[in-house]
């Protein structure tokens, strides 16, 4: 009887193991499954969340910011395919350069897309005071949800300010001299003062192989005006009389008025007062550009009391022998012709 008993509790206990092996099996299975559920529907949520942020916040946060991308992709073509107008960018960035600095035009600008509002502007300036050995970009922007911040500048500028405008004395006959000492194979950029106001118009009628006018500043009743590179001028229009020359001058300012505040920050855009004082708060130089076309939009014809030149040695010096100028300044000299 005893032996048949301990028969039977080892049957049990093996039966009792047996089944423990079993839920233990069973219950690693389902734990394990739990898992690998949790994890597929983890990842399905995590990509979800990833796609909303690159399908939906990324198209939103470009919706709402300032984008230079789609500013640079509205260039107008002709049924041929021909470009016949330039992106509102570069238009932009165009009339900033030439209201600003004598002998800079804008090549070229392009727009890397970086997402999320983020986004880096390419520019080549060329300086018309030497030729174009390469068209590198000299001039880069980065921008963030709006934020304009320059991080690149290597540009040959001439500033406005400089040369013609601080001259207030006659130096005329020092001027010459010093012109005259010069190679005759020179090819010399000239800052000029006239004694007088002069119509810009009058000016153009000087210009032959030989000697050229690159930018005025126009005349604004305080000379306080803007620059015009007459060199886009000819590209631009065949007839040069005062009409198309106006229109131009009012339409670059125009785009000037209408740049955002952190544009008109981080381009540096100033305009010139009193006692020399520069305007370089965007609402305040917003103001006196709107002034500008404004007294523009009712004269006659352009003006100008300071301007450039290029040319030959020996066309400056005819040049100066046939105006009464107040003075001549040498901006750059070189071997070469200018651009």
């Amino acid at each position: 009887m005893e032996r048949e008993n301990e028969f039977l509790d080892g049957l049990l206990e093996e039966m009792e193991m047996a089944h423990d092996e079993e839920l233990d099996a069973l219950i690693t299975h389902r734990v394990n499954r739990l898992l690998l559920t949790i994890s597929i529907k983890v990842f399905i949520i995590g990509v979800a969340i990833i796609a909303m942020i690159v399908f939906l916040l990324n198209p939103v946060m470009n919706a709402f910011n300032p984008n230079p991308y789609q500013m640079n992709q509205d260039i107008q073509y002709d049924e041929e395919g021909n470009c016949i107008g330039d992106s509102t960018l570069f238009q932009m960035l165009d009339a900033w350069i030439e209201s600003q600095y004598p002998y800079c035009g804008l090549d070229y600008v392009n727009v890397e897309k970086k997402g999320f509002g983020r986004y880096t502007i390419n520019v080549h300036v060329y300086d018309l005071k030497k030729p174009i050995t390469n068209a590198q970009v000299n001039l880069q922007y980065d921008m963030t949800q709006g934020n304009l911040k320059e991080v690149m500048n290597t540009v040959d500028y001439v500033s406005r300010y400089s040369f013609a405008r601080n001259t207030t004395e006659n130096t005329m006959t020092e001027d010459k001299e010093t012109i005259g000492q010069f190679p005759a194979s020179s090819w010399l950029c000239i800052a000029i003062t006239e004694k007088e106001l002069e119509e810009v118009t009058n000016l153009t009628h000087y210009e032959n192989n030989d000697l050229r006018i690159d930018w005025v500043e126009v005349y604004d009743g305080n000379e306080t005006g803007l620059g015009l590179n007459l060199k886009h001028i000819r590209k631009d229009a065949s007839n040069m009389d005062t009409i198309p020359l106006k229109q131009q001058y009012i339409n670059k300012l125009s785009l000037l008025a209408s740049l955002e505040n952190d544009w008109m920050t981080a381009l540096g855009i100033s305009m010139p007062q009193d006692q020399g004082m520069l305007v370089i708060f965007p609402m305040e130089a917003r103001r006196h550009i709107n002034e500008v076309k404004e007294t523009i939009e009712k004269v006659d014809t352009l003006q100008t009391k300071y301007y450039y030149i290029s040319g030959t040695k020996e066309s400056i010096l005819e040049f100066l022998e046939e105006k009464d100028l107040r003075s001549a300044k040498i901006v750059n000299a070189a071997l070469w012709r200018g651009y």
